[in-house]
């Protein structure tokens, strides 16, 4: 069996008030909705989808969230290790791609939402509780962490004498620990200088505008990245070889994701390649069209700066 060591993730205290934090007001509906697997739900969710609903709903259940890995050349007989899984909503993807499936979810109510949307699926293993108590039976060939290396430095100490940065490490460092030396961790997290934060979007964790290109003066534990910072933090933890790419509008609901090469490319782009961000979750007044700005920074080859979200496939 593999576990983390104890030594180098220590958990903070209070975890149970903290799991609320991860509750969104869905899961009740969810856990009811799905009393049928979502392979027999198909209709329902689309009925559903069409009839504008709310935010953690449409976040959930829109198939438009699997197109961020739908496209990744995932081998079909690897094994993979979701971490913080949510509600599922990539998991049934992963589970057609690849042999095993292992989805961890700190939260209990959203683990058994998992269990009831593919209570039907064979390969799939849901894991409910923290990481670093996590048990597998083996490295795994993937690791995926969507929309959840920003909460490390909330659930995870920092051990260094002057930066937070020591939560993040040890939360990369923790994963690769579960990695196959050939294996590939795939990490999607929100740009800290994100086009639509630049626009007046409030801060997604925060619901301020302006947090993140403050640099977080508000910091609680939950913070994103530029893309230097991350390179940074993957060297840190001793990561060999990056890999970005750019979903736009952004990772949650992607209609395009671009690699380094498109970016920097002459592709003669229009503007709606960069899509409308979609997001009901924080109010917002848009100080200027950021997709206008998006095409403008694109033709001075710096558009990878301030892309809304990263993915990151990341190799030991």
């Amino acid at each position: 069996m593999l576990t983390i060591p104890g030594l180098i993730i220590k958990m903070q205290k209070n975890n149970n008030n903290k799991n609320k934090q991860y509750l969104d007001s869905s899961e009740d509906f969810l856990l009811n909705f799905f009393n049928k697997p979502q392979s027999q739900k198909e209709e329902e969710i689309l009925e559903l989808l069409n009839n504008n609903p709310s935010w953690p709903i449409l976040y959930h259940l829109s198939p438009q969230r699997q197109h961020l890995l739908g496209w990744y050349p995932f081998k079909s007989n690897a094994t993979l290790l979701e971490v913080g899984a949510g509600c599922g909503a990539l998991t049934g993807l992963f589970c057609k791609k690849v042999k095993m499936v292992y989805a961890n979810e700190l939260v209990e109510k959203r683990s058994k939402v998992i269990k009831k949307r593919y209570s039907d699926i064979k390969n799939l293993s849901v894991i409910n509780g923290s990481m670093y108590k996590l048990i597998l039976p083996k490295k795994v060939d993937y690791i995926v962490a969507v929309g959840i290396l920003e909460y490390a430095g909330r659930y995870f100490e920092n051990v260094g004498e002057n930066t937070f940065y020591d939560s993040y490490l040890n939360f990369l460092k923790s994963l690769k620990q579960f990695l196959n030396k050939d294996g590939k961790l795939l990490l999607a997290i929100e740009n800290k200088l994100g086009l639509k934060y630049i626009a007046g979007g409030k801060e997604d964790h925060y619901a301020r505008v302006f947090e993140g290109i403050e640099n977080y003066p508000n910091f609680n534990g939950v913070r994103t990245f530029t893309k230097n910072e991350l390179i940074y933090l993957l060297n840190g933890a001793d990561f060999s070889k990056w890999t970005f790419y750019y979903p736009f509008p952004d990772y949650k609901l992607p209609y395009s994701i671009f690699s380094e090469e498109g970016l920097k490319g002459n592709l003669n782009l229009s503007t709606s390649s960069y899509g409308q961000i979609i997001d009901l979750s924080n109010e917002r007044i848009p100080l200027f069209n950021e997709i206008i700005l998006a095409n403008s920074l694109y033709e001075e080859n710096i558009l990878e700066y301030f892309a809304n979200s990263f993915l990151v496939e990341v190799s030991i």
